[in-house]
């Protein structure tokens, strides 16, 4: 099966009689893939399939190019080119893009697995050079964060960070994400998500009773100041709050604020420019990962379900043909 229809080849074949076997030696025929679908199908099957549900891939595949493929072949299609991937690297020891900036955002969404929901990791690095953006790099992990360490650190090389001026980390609160981030970039700059803290903030706001002028007190504080007069207000309230859940919350909030307190400089961070916000992974782990494995019904096994991921992220890093030539030589 072709792109433009069936085409049947004829091939020299060589039977043994005396040990029953066959052979043949067609130099086209070697470069053939399996599974009677050349290539370019292949590729365009799994291109749809990386969008869509496979009965829906294989549907829009009949209506664009005429040809009927099963769901279960463009879901092994898919696979087979997810699997194969590989982005190109630069080793520990090569410098890569040159990039005054980069930025690593880490996160992690559910995904119903037929076991049960579990986190799939997703791991976002770009570069900036003045002010103008470089590419995004995607990829992928299933697992702790401990065991994420040496993708963050090949999607950061990919985006420049051997010869970075700076490193900005950012992510959520989550506990074991930090370490992870710390023992890669021990210098970098550190971020606590904006928006994360603000809904600590606004849970103690809601227990106030002039609560939304504390919390934007609080809001700009915190953008233009520092964290120390927000740290100060929460104290106030942990000791003099109106109701002991308001003062309960307000210690729980200051815990939490202490323990980032090195990550909160977002008036350093916005005058350099950088974001202080979690938008460009959390818009990637909807991308990526919920936009695809996320959908009515579907419940993933879990090697199939990273191999699809992966054929996304080829997709998303401008990394098709490689991915597809990389599933090619596999197969040969």
């Amino acid at each position: 099966m072709t792109r433009v229809g069936e085409v049947t080849f004829t091939r020299p074949y060589w039977h043994c009689d005396t040990c029953g076997r066959g052979q043949f030696t067609d130099a086209l025929a070697e470069r053939m893939p399996s599974g009677q679908a050349s290539w370019a199908v292949k590729s365009a099957v799994a291109r749809l399939s990386v969008h869509l549900p496979f009965a829906q891939a294989v549907a829009e595949v009949q209506q664009l190019l005429g040809l009927t493929v099963s769901a279960r072949s463009a879901e092994g299609w898919t696979e087979e080119i997810g699997a194969a991937y590989t982005p190109a690297t630069p080793t520990p020891t090569e410098p890569g893009p040159a990039v005054d900036t980069v930025f690593v955002e880490v996160d992690a969404v559910q995904v119903p697995f037929r076991d049960g929901w579990h986190e799939e990791k997703v791991l976002v690095a770009w570069g900036r050079i003045g002010e103008q953006e470089q590419r995004v790099h995607y990829a992928v992990g299933e697992g702790p964060w401990e065991a994420q360490v040496s993708a963050i650190a090949a999607v950061a090389r990919r985006a420049g960070s051997r010869l970075a001026g700076e490193v900005v980390c950012l992510a959520d609160g989550a506990t074991p994400i930090w370490p992870v981030l710390t023992r890669l970039w021990p210098e970098a700059r550190q971020l606590l998500d904006w928006y994360h803290l603000q809904e600590h903030l606004a849970q103690v706001a809601a227990l106030l009773p002039e609560g939304a002028a504390w919390h934007a007190a609080q809001r700009e504080a915190l953008a233009e100041r520092g964290p120390g007069e927000t740290l100060r207000a929460l104290a106030q309230v942990a000791r003099r709050g109106p109701t002991r859940e308001a003062r309960d919350t307000a210690r729980k909030c200051f815990a939490y604020m202490a323990k980032h307190r090195h990550r909160l400089d977002y008036s350093a961070a916005r005058a350099r420019g950088y974001p202080i916000g979690s938008g460009r992974i959390e818009s990637s782990c909807k991308q990526v990962v919920a936009a695809r494995c996320k959908g009515a019904g579907m419940r993933w096994n879990h090697p199939h379900a990273q191999a699809v991921l992966w054929a996304r992220c080829a997709l998303l890093n401008g990394d098709w043909e490689r991915a597809v030539e990389q599933a090619r030589k596999k197969a040969a």
